[in-house]
């Protein structure tokens, strides 16, 4: 999986509060004197940490500072840990989100993580590609600003420290991911025995039914269904993903996930559910899940899946994403 980092300057990398009050009050180069003092500790480590996953870019707006901004990367070093290749700088760069974006997917990254303290930065990317992952740095002029809680947000925090930790554990899960499609015979049999074991399973789904012998299993496959299944490195089944063709109102396509005993609790969820819909593809995408199994609910929730109220086959809850 090739990544790429998209990392805000300022109050990200840069304490912008802290020279704030500097500005219009000194001269040019007292204040030019005082950016090295206003990096963040460990601000280039942290940087190099993010390179060892994927490729870097600084992506910042400098609104009517423009020749600051750039002074400011020079005087930090900034230009030397990501390079100068890998700056870009806007006076808006919400108005360069979207062909920044497109313009990395079409280079082959197939996974964009972005690093900002503003939230509608990450509102806005999500939008453009719901899987990409944002990470939320609530530090200065913007940290009390209202965000929508929706996963456009995968991770809050008020440092970049932090934020890189996180990304390093996340991207750690994300290559530990083994993902083929379809089920080989022995993991057929896994699935079986799995699911007469699972109390889980058999509480929340109808498994126990779909999937009580290889007769019900045969029955149940010879229907149209996209499967994805999660492994470890020796093939064992850890998880599998299933898109039907089954329509409700205009969404064409069900959707189903469960992750065995091994997998569950690491965080791996979300990640396998970003690679499986990413590489189905279709839109129209709705579910239904028993109303009881929060854990399950907030998981779709925050991947973007919306309630339907007033929606009740099989006494279920229903849910669509949009």
């Amino acid at each position: 999986m090739k990544k790429v980092f998209l990392v805000d300057i300022d109050n990200v990398l840069f304490d912008t509060e802290k020279i704030r009050p500097l500005f219009d009050k000194v001269s040019e180069k007292e204040l030019i004197a005082n950016f090295k003092k206003c990096l963040f500790p460990d601000a280039l480590k942290n940087l190099r940490n993010l390179k060892a996953l994927g490729k870097v870019l600084l992506f910042s707006s400098y609104g009517k500072y423009k020749d600051y901004q750039i002074i400011k990367v020079k005087e930090t070093g900034l230009h030397k840990a990501v390079g100068q290749k890998n700056i870009l700088l806007f006076e808006d760069k919400h108005l360069h989100l979207s062909k920044t974006i497109k313009k990395l997917f079409k280079q082959g990254f197939d996974q964009i993580f972005i690093i900002d303290d503003r939230a509608t930065v990450l509102e806005e990317a999500h939008k453009i590609d719901e899987k990409i992952v944002g990470i939320l740095i609530s530090y200065g002029k913007y940290k009390d600003h209202s965000i929508v809680e929706n996963n456009s947000i995968s991770y809050k925090t008020s440092t970049f420290a932090s934020a890189s930790t996180f990304l390093i554990q996340y991207v750690a899960k994300l290559d530990q991911l083994n993902i083929i499609k379809g089920l080989t015979k022995e993991q057929i049999k896994q699935l079986l025995q799995y699911t007469k074991e699972d109390t889980a399973v058999q509480k929340y789904t109808s498994d126990a039914t779909r999937f009580v012998s290889q007769n019900s299993f045969d029955k149940w496959i010879s229907k149209e269904k996209f499967i994805y299944t999660l492994t470890d490195n020796e093939q064992n089944l850890l998880g599998i993903i299933w898109f039907s063709k089954k329509e409700f109102e205009k969404y064409p396509f069900t959707f189903a996930i469960r992750l065995y005993k091994d997998a569950r609790g690491k965080g791996l969820a979300e990640p396998f559910m970003k690679i499986c819909f990413k590489d189905f593809g279709q839109k129209g995408i709705w579910l239904t899940t028993d109303k009881q199994n929060i854990p399950a609910i907030k998981l779709y929730k925050n991947f973007g899946f919306v309630e339907i109220p007033d929606q009740n086959p099989y006494n279920k809850l229903v849910m669509i994403l949009k």
